[in-house]
């Protein structure tokens, strides 16, 4: 299963069945922007090293002024 995959389960799954609304609308967005660093690897494949790195590469996109 890929992350991507596991986000979206979770969210429908859990998620939007125990908050409200707005928040997990809120989380839903959030979890777009993490989508696109890391929902192409599968969850058996993911290291400490690439959490770390996609970490970082969007702490870097948040912090740059644009």
């Amino acid at each position: 299963m890929s992350y991507a995959d596991y986000l979206d389960y979770w969210m429908k799954e859990y998620y939007e069945i125990n908050f409200k609304y707005s928040t997990a609308k809120r989380y839903k967005e959030t979890f777009g922007v993490i989508k696109n660093e890391l929902g192409k690897y599968m969850l058996s494949s993911l290291t400490p090293y690439i959490l770390n790195q996609a970490l970082l590469k969007l702490a870097q996109k948040t912090t740059t002024k644009e």
